[in-house]
């Protein structure tokens, strides 16, 4: 029992020995690494007079040894030292918001238990080398974003296995990127974009990345169309493959997946019919394939995504018209279908049933009379239907709209007197463009103070401010900064 006892009380020693040895040993490194860093104010507290160096700034620890360096914006503005590394159990390191330079951090090769890397927004150089697969094989976290890395993305980063976040957008990648990032099974973000890559075609075996939930390749190059595989993505959630020359047709498995929400297709050179199937993908929130080439009709399945807040389809050759179940969707707030081939009327209810506060639908051929519950919510802001063939009076609601901002009519077959209380109520009103219609009656004595555009010539009002009179500096209507008028049509 006795020997026992001593026995414990031996261990215990030895631990608190080694303990003490660890603790003395890892704030020397970090002393070092702050001497090598040039000693920035920001890290004034590492210092032998204060606490235990566990509470220095940007030091986290477990069981009294460091494991995690964050010392995001602290201006350092020296190479990451070698020395960091001797921190035998540093997991955690984010140096992000920075201004290390250099070429990449060779050195953070012998982090043997790194798992998170964060050197984003630095001044870093040069290319990647291939032997970047010797980090840590436990790293599932890789921020190399906002720098200016040049060169291709070696084909060696396939091989980091734990990966599950591989961050590269924003840099300077003029060379390509490799297929054997579909190898990356774990792989839930892949942030590509903004970089000036090769023209290129998206590799087939990126629908490989059975856990991705986050692909952002917008500015990338892309050529060629989207691999059918990616209808294979079941994890995916966001997909933006914006600004970019692909070409084709949308495959149609993109829109049975089920966890899908957001999808960026625009400023593209896509074609054909954007869906002839059920659409799956009912947790979508936001769909915008405007600037392509797409033609067929609006699906009818898009009135069923009961938390689409956007839908922004402008700039194709879109044709048939707009499901009238748009106009019952409960969450969408904005619907852009500008310059297309569209016609019929606008669905009845919208506005109804959402919290919609922008409607752009110019440049169609769209007929009868604007829904009257546009603004019945209270948060509608911009009506933008000029260019196509409207009749019939502007809806009543708005009369009582107080956050309507931009008022865009011009060139339809609108009659009647405006709104009652429309000038008085829309206070927030800048820009009142409706022109080239049949409107009658008069205007108010004073217009709201924040209008600064009013175009109204070819109608048929009475009563017209005179150009004698009028000064765009003062006056009634001296908030004016361009006034077009004409009495009569």
């Amino acid at each position: 029992m006795a020997a026992n006892s001593l026995l414990l009380l031996l261990l215990s020693l030895l631990i608190s020995s080694f303990t003490t040895a660890t603790s003395q040993t890892e704030q020397q490194i970090l002393l070092q690494i702050k001497k090598d860093f040039n000693n920035p104010p920001s890290l004034s507290s590492w210092n032998t007079t204060s606490t235990s160096h566990c509470e220095w700034t940007g030091i986290q620890c477990t069981n009294g040894s460091v494991t995690g360096i964050s010392l995001s914006d602290q201006n350092i503005t020296y190479p990451i030292p070698h020395t960091i590394c001797n921190l035998s159990n540093l997991a955690y390191l984010d140096l992000s918001w920075n201004y290390l330079p250099g070429s990449f951090p060779t050195s953070l090769y012998n982090c043997n238990n790194l798992q998170y890397l964060d050197i984003s927004q630095n001044l870093f150089v040069g290319s990647i080398p291939s032997t970047i697969n010797r980090l840590s094989n436990k790293l599932y976290h890789l921020s190399l974003s906002s720098n200016n890395f040049t060169g291709d993305i070696p084909s060696s980063i396939g091989q980091l296995s734990a990966l599950q976040y591989l961050l590269l957008d924003n840099n300077l990648f003029n060379g390509t990127y490799p297929a054997e990032l579909g190898n990356l099974l774990n792989l839930e973000h892949l942030w590509l974009a903004s970089n000036p890559f090769l023209p290129s075609q998206i590799p087939a075996e990126f629908g490989s990345m059975s856990s991705l939930s986050f692909l952002w390749m917008a500015s990338t190059n892309l050529h060629g169309s989207i691999p059918d595989t990616f209808g294979k993505l079941q994890n995916l959630v966001q997909l933006d493959l914006s600004m970019n020359s692909l070409s084709g047709r949308i495959p149609e498995g993109i829109w049975m997946l089920k966890k899908l929400e957001r999808i960026y297709l625009y400023h593209n050179q896509l074609s054909g019919a954007i869906s002839d199937t059920k659409v799956g993908a009912q947790g979508l929130t936001q769909v915008d394939l405007s600037m392509n080439n797409l033609t067929g009709s609006i699906p009818a399945g898009f009135g069923k995504l009961q938390n689409l807040t956007l839908l922004s389809l402008y700039y194709n050759q879109l044709s048939g018209e707009i499901p009238a179940e748009i106009g019952l969707l409960p969450s969408l707030t904005n619907l852009k279908l500008f310059s297309n081939k569209l016609t019929g009327v606008l669905p009845p209810e919208l506005g109804k049933h959402s919290n919609l506060w922008n409607l752009e639908v110019d440049d169609n051929s769209l007929s009868g009379e604007l829904p009257q519950f546009l603004c019945s919510r209270g948060n509608f802001t911009s009506l933008v239907v000029f260019n196509n063939n409207f009749t019939g009076k502007l809806p009543s609601s708005l009369a009582t709209c107080n956050t309507l901002n931009n008022l865009m009519v011009q060139n339809n077959n609108f009659y009647g007197q405006m709104p009652a209380g429309l000038w008085s109520t829309a206070v927030n009103l800048t820009t009142v463009i409706m022109h080239h219609n049949s409107f009658s009656g008069t205007l108010p004595e004073e217009l709201p103070s924040n209008l600064t555009r009013l175009e109204i010539q070819v109608n048929r009002f009475s009563v017209i401010v005179s150009p004698a009179t009028y000064q765009p500096t003062s006056g009634l209507y001296g908030c004016l900064t361009r006034l077009i008028y004409q009495t009569t049509s």
